[in-house]
C-alpha cells in the first residue's frame, strides 16, 4: 500500500478509535469525567507510532525525516478535524444536552457554545498533533540511522 494511503488510513483509524472511546464513555455514563478524554492522546500516540514505524521501514519518500513528520502531522490532523466535525454533527443533530456535560467539565468555563468547543478542540488537537509528531520523530530518526548502517557496525 502506498504511504499516502497509509497516512489517510491511520488518520481514519485514529478518528474511529476516538469515536469508539466516546461512545463507550457515553454507554457507561462516564462522559462527564474530563480526565478520561485524555485517552484520546494515547490513541493518537499508538496509531502515530505505528504509522511512523511503517514509514521508516518503507522505501518511499515518507521514509525521510520530513516526509515521515508530514505524514504523522497529516494523519493526526485528519483525526482532529474529523473529530471536531463529528462532535458538531453529534451535538446539533443527535444530543443537544451533551453541551451541558462538555461545558461543565471543560477548562474554558461554563456556558460554552458548540462553536467555541469545536474551535477549542481544533486548537488543542492541533497542538497535541504537533507534540506527538515531533516527539515520535525524535525516536524514529535514530532508528532510521541504525537501519542504514551495516549490520556489523551496529554491534561494535
Amino acid at each position: 500500500m502506498k504511504a499516502s494511503n497509509k497516512t489517510l488510513s491511520f488518520g481514519v483509524y485514529m478518528f474511529l478509535s476516538m469515536i469508539a472511546l466516546f461512545f463507550l464513555m457515553k454507554l457507561f455514563g462516564l462522559e462527564k469525567i474530563t480526565e478520561l478524554r485524555l485517552l484520546n492522546i494515547l490513541i493518537a500516540v499508538y496509531f502515530s507510532n505505528r504509522l511512523a514505524k511503517f514509514n521508516v521501514f518503507s522505501n518511499s519518500q515518507r521514509s525521510s525525516y520530513l516526509g515521515n513528520l508530514s505524514s504523522l502531522m497529516l494523519a493526526n490532523l485528519i483525526a482532529v478535524f474529523a473529530s471536531a466535525l463529528g462532535l458538531l454533527i453529534y451535538v446539533t443533530a443527535i444530543d443537544n444536552e451533551f453541551m451541558n456535560s462538555v461545558g461543565n467539565g471543560f477548562f474554558l468555563g461554563n456556558n460554552l457554545t458548540i462553536q467555541q468547543v469545536v474551535i477549542a478542540i481544533v486548537l488543542e488537537g492541533s497542538a497535541a498533533a504537533a507534540i506527538i509528531s515531533f516527539s515520535l520523530m525524535q525516536y524514529w530518526k535514530n532508528e532510521k540511522v541504525q537501519k542504514q548502517l551495516p549490520h556489523n557496525k551496529i554491534n561494535q
